[in-house]
């Protein structure tokens, strides 16, 4: 009897573990996700930032733009 109740002691401690290390694992992928979409909003803004401020920018970065434009 004994041998009985630990042996589902066991199993059950193993399916626990093995529910909270799917669940976590679930989380860090919709965390990965969500940081994923705001680095994708953030890497839009600065595009959109970078063309408007495009008269504004440094020398170095105004002669490299001026560059691509007469290249073709």
């Amino acid at each position: 009897m004994k041998k009985v109740l630990a042996a589902i002691a066991i199993t059950a401690s193993i399916a626990a573990a093995a529910t909270h290390q799917y669940l976590q694992h679930s989380a860090d992928q919709r965390h990965q996700s969500d940081l994923l979409s705001k680095l994708h909003i953030v890497d839009q803004t600065l595009s959109a930032t970078k063309q408007d401020l495009l008269g504004y920018t440094t020398f170095t970065q105004y002669l490299e733009v001026t560059k691509k434009a007469i290249s073709g």
